[in-house]
């Protein structure tokens, strides 16, 4: 079952402005949160999500991409459309798709690579770290650059911290 606002679409939730600012655009993501179908959901904790799409192999399509190490996402997408879907204890919980731009490309301050990395992973029950075929050395210290970050933040914050982040490989 499908919750759906307009034809299904990415929807800007974070951005980057010219002066490096990261912006929240509060109303689409209260446009996309607060609908009837699923403002009242419980969230979904970082455990036991990892099998959501029932061994679907089907690619999914919608997000803009593209191959190579430049930047295709910038800030962070939601997609439009939630999907609602039934827990074996009988509870339905809401998927909510993010796209968010990779880390640390020619164009972002580390600042603001840092602010989209904590803030994806703050508002995600799991995370998947895409570099098909291609992990250098360099990845693994941005991904160790992210994990100091969160060593600074509060222990209730972070306790779940890259319990479900996959390697696209």
């Amino acid at each position: 079952r499908m919750s759906s606002f307009c034809k299904p679409c990415a929807k800007t939730i974070i951005d980057i402005k010219e002066d490096n600012k990261l912006i929240l655009n509060v109303e689409t993501l209260r446009e996309l949160l607060t609908h009837d179908d699923i403002k009242d959901k419980d969230y979904k904790e970082k455990r036991n999500v990892t099998n959501w799409l029932n061994q679907n192999d089907e690619p999914i399509t919608g997000f803009s991409w593209r191959g190579g190490s430049e930047r295709d996402t910038i800030g962070i997408l939601m997609w439009s459309e939630i999907f609602l879907v039934k827990l074996p204890t009988g509870n339905e919980i809401a998927i909510i798709l993010l796209d968010t731009q990779g880390t640390f490309d020619n164009e972002t301050t580390l600042k603001n690579c840092a602010g989209i990395f904590a803030l994806s992973t703050l508002i995600s029950s799991v995370q998947m770290y895409n570099l098909k075929d291609n992990i250098k050395s360099s990845d693994l210290s941005h991904l160790q650059v992210m994990d100091s970050y969160s060593k600074k933040m509060p222990l209730t914050l972070t306790k779940s911290f890259l319990f479900n982040i996959f390697f696209s490989l």
